[in-house]
């Protein structure tokens, strides 16, 4: 520490204000802080924010298109492990969440989880599960363009 950091510091405790005798403390105050060849390099960054929607649905023999029941997402990291990704899909099939895109890392607003791209072209790659159903992908870039995820699950009698 400096000796001028340390003298403001005993100065402040001894209640130095500064100011004439009689005059209100002020609530807040500047401090001015002198350096020399200090440098603070920033990158630019690109933030952008959007929205992840769409359905999950499957393919009726007809060919409707219905939706799936309890149905979850997850995030697997390059390294293999994964997380829960907390995203609601209603009784039609629809999820909506707000997205912030930061570089190659994606925060999710339904759960505040933040996850870094883990598929080509700097997008976030989510897997979906649902009971009967293979695993099907949801791939989601900066873009905001609605998802719909087809899966592929065994007929129900």
């Amino acid at each position: 520490m400096s000796k001028a950091f340390l003298a403001l510091v005993l100065l402040a405790d001894l209640g130095v204000t500064g100011r004439p005798s009689g005059e209100p403390p002020d609530v807040t105050a500047d401090v001015e802080v002198m350096t020399q060849g200090a440098c603070a390099p920033f990158k630019p960054s690109h933030l952008v924010a959007s929205t992840l929607n769409g359905r999950v649905v499957r393919r009726t023999p007809s060919g409707d298109l219905i939706p799936v029941a309890n149905v979850t997402f997850s995030y697997i990291a390059n390294d293999g492990s994964a997380t829960p990704v907390p995203l609601a899909v209603d009784p039609a099939g629809r999820f909506e969440t707000w997205v912030v895109a930061m570089g190659p890392r994606y925060t999710l607003g339904s759960s505040c989880i933040s996850l870094d791209a883990n598929a080509r072209g700097k997008r976030l790659k989510l897997v979906v599960n649902a009971p009967g159903c293979q695993a099907g992908q949801l791939k989601f870039g900066p873009d905001g363009a609605t998802r719909d995820v087809v899966m592929r699950c065994a007929e129900v009698s």
